[in-house]
């Protein structure tokens, strides 16, 4: 479909800097709204960069992004570049390892630019200043990361670690986002458990029973550490007050881990079961 014709301030301009104008970003939803996807350039000759900086220019397109950004109300905006994302220090220089995520609120990320990411326009230094910008008007993450992934967009909205995110500050969980996490946690251990018991199928009866009384001798040489850590949990729940049926159930004694380590022995002494009908 034809994109509709828009009259006035805005055919100049669809991020107008005078205060006459129309809402900056009518011309960017009308054409979203026509199934198009408008492409916007720092050198286009219909640009309104008046005021931007002192040669009255936008500097690059990294910057222009994050003005769209910020006139379209986006939480997200994606930089994409010729690298990963951002580096400690040069990528082509040896130990150069990539910052996954930066927050500007918690700690002070060291990096260093390379001379030529640091001159001219696009570079990575105007990748970080644009994300820094965009941050400052109200974008809630910016994310550096490689043009040359042709997944990189469906990485980046389905929180497939990719680039560098920028943020002010570290996500705080919800509770469902937290429940998926233990879940998740939980089921990866279960699946552990299921691969290491398969490795544990294919020893012999002799090794089987060595392995369950290295793990008896190690909860008698470990109780002490054992027992300090138990106290920090008993403390946490009290402070949570929890039942005291459920605390008790928790504390640990001595006398507790070595009824553990005697059972376990008793299994080590017990025929072999595996492969028997019981």
């Amino acid at each position: 479909p034809a994109s509709p014709r828009v009259r006035g301030p805005e055919r100049m301009s669809p991020f107008c800097p005078r205060a006459s104008c129309p809402l900056p970003p009518c011309t960017v939803h009308l054409t979203r709204h026509v199934t198009q996807v408008p492409i916007i350039n720092e050198n286009d000759a219909v640009s309104g960069n008046q005021g931007y900086t002192k040669e009255n220019v936008f500097s690059d397109n990294d910057a222009l992004a994050s003005i769209v950004a910020s006139q379209m109300g986006a939480e997200v905006l994606l930089l994409l570049t010729d690298v990963d994302g951002l580096y400690d220090r040069p990528p082509s220089e040896p130990g150069a390892a990539i910052i996954p995520e930066y927050y500007r609120d918690v700690e002070d990320v060291s990096f260093r630019i390379g001379d030529k990411s640091a001159q001219g326009r696009g570079g990575m230094k105007a990748k970080v200043d644009s994300a820094m910008r965009a941050l400052d008007v109200g974008v809630k993450a910016v994310v550096v990361a490689s043009g040359h992934n042709l997944s990189v967009v469906r990485d980046v909205f389905s929180s497939k670690s990719t680039g560098t995110i920028f943020m002010d500050r570290p996500p705080t969980p919800t509770a469902a986002e937290t429940a998926v996490s233990c879940a998740s946690s939980s089921a990866a251990q279960a699946e552990a458990a299921r691969s290491e018991a398969r490795k544990l199928q294919t020893l012999t009866s002799e090794e089987r029973s060595a392995v369950m009384q290295a793990v008896a001798q190690a909860l008698r040489d470990n109780a002490a550490e054992i027992m300090h850590a138990n106290a920090l949990d008993l403390a946490a729940v009290k402070t949570n007050k929890v039942e005291a049926a459920l605390v008790q159930r928790l504390k640990m004694t001595e006398a507790k881990i070595e009824t553990l380590a005697a059972g376990i022995e008793q299994l080590a002494a017990m025929d072999e079961p595996i492969g028997k009908v019981l």
